[in-house]
């Protein structure tokens, strides 16, 4: 059943209500639905469990036992929780790292050792059963993948309690290891992590002032801001035609890359049956096919990877030209900000990289490259003013994709 997509519990998650004309089959219970949803939008603003579950606390949420003890009462009935708003962080970590909310039935994540010995195990990932498109889902892919890497990043304050608006985004731009929040004689400042735990052999310390940092961060989303606002159709358009034929050639390029890939794993599936064969025949000997077993299926393995990378690629960079309309309608409403936040960051920037302190001509200077969650196009509006070659106009356009 499980193997199936059938859904084998006994309650279902919160969110979703179990089908009344199947019972292994789940339903959006849409007002759950709904908290469900903005549990997982505090979670892309960056959020942990902690502050979520005071977010919803204090907005008077009531929380899922509270919620099916009012809906369901015959069904749920419950005394665990005393207050009905009071959420648990452990609650809110249960939901974000459910699988189901996707449309997925996932079994066998956790079993009892034994019929004799109850005890409860956690079962490893890849023992899992998953089973996609069962059911309706509430959080589409995109939000998930966004909430789940936010999550992966230990949001703390500082000492002074402040919080920190760039946890998870700061890079070194020589290592790519995490830049640290330290202090400095009580004055806040960022540090490769490398350089922290390793020293000069490793990395150099890349460090940036908090206060350095926010101002070039503010002004770059304020420019970028009031040039997509002020950004005509025609150079939309223009840009946008440009991006896709970038898109459409690579676009092919992966296909043809993919069906090379598949034909030689089709050829190696073949030539495994035939090995196969010739040892149930004895026309080799075992070590000989155990060799020759490893070598094609380590091969096999590895091409259905890269496909599979490859695919997941192709499919992203089908979504940018999609996207890109929204992402200067988002940015452009940042035009006139004032302060930076977290939701904002989390909301705009991938990621920035912070490179190391150099004197040029007795000038130091520092890159800082912040980089967008989508192709933005507002870094063109000056450079379509000014004789640029068809060559380098490419090459932009290339370099923002």
């Amino acid at each position: 059943m499980a193997q199936s997509g059938k859904f084998i519990g006994t309650k279902a998650p919160f969110g979703y209500v179990i089908d009344p004309d199947d019972k292994h089959h789940l339903l959006p219970d849409e007002e759950a639905a709904e908290t469900v949803r903005l549990i997982f939008q505090y979670a892309c603003d960056g959020l942990g469990y902690k502050a979520i579950a005071k977010r919803l606390r204090d907005a008077g949420v009531l929380n899922p036992t509270a919620y099916n003890n009012i809906k369901f009462p015959t069904l749920h009935k419950s005394e665990y929780w005393r207050k009905p708003h009071d959420w648990h962080p452990s609650s809110i970590k249960t939901i974000l790292t459910n699988p189901t909310y996707l449309g997925k039935i996932v079994s066998g994540r956790r079993r009892v050792r034994s019929f004799k010995n109850k005890e409860i195990l956690k079962m490893p990932e890849e023992e899992w059963i998953v089973v996609d498109g069962t059911h309706e889902a509430i959080i589409d892919q995109k939000t998930w993948d966004t909430a789940q890497d936010k999550l992966t990043v230990r949001k703390r304050s500082d000492n002074q309690g402040a919080q920190q608006i760039f946890a998870g985004l700061v890079k070194c731009a020589d290592c790519g290891y995490a830049l640290a929040y330290t202090h400095n004689k009580g004055n806040p400042r960022y540090q490769c992590s490398l350089y922290n735990v390793k020293g000069k052999g490793y990395c150099c310390s890349h460090f940036i002032t908090y206060e350095a940092l926010y101002q070039a961060v503010l002004s770059d989303v304020r420019r970028r801001a009031k040039a997509a606002a002020s950004m005509d159709r025609h150079l939309l358009h223009r840009l946008k035609t440009e991006t896709a034929g970038l898109l459409d050639k690579r676009e092919r390029q992966a296909e043809k890359e993919c069906a090379q890939m598949s034909s030689r794993i089709d050829e190696l599936e073949i030539i495994i049956g035939k090995l196969y064969e010739d040892n149930a025949l004895e026309r080799i000997s075992p070590d000989r096919f155990q060799r020759l077993l490893g070598n094609y299926e380590a091969e096999q393995k590895e091409l259905q990877n890269k496909r599979d990378s490859l695919q997941k690629e192709l499919s992203e960079q089908k979504t940018k030209a999609d996207e890109t309309e929204r992402f200067l309608q988002l940015i452009a409403g940042y035009k006139d900000i004032q302060e930076l936040t977290a939701p904002m960051l989390n909301e705009l920037i991938d990621r920035i990289e912070v490179g190391k302190k150099e004197t040029v001509d007795g000038v130091k200077r520092q890159d800082i490259r912040i980089v967008y969650k989508q192709f933005c196009y507002v870094e063109f509006e000056d450079l379509w003013n000014f004789p640029v070659t068809a060559k380098e106009r490419t090459a932009l356009v290339q370099a923002a994709v």
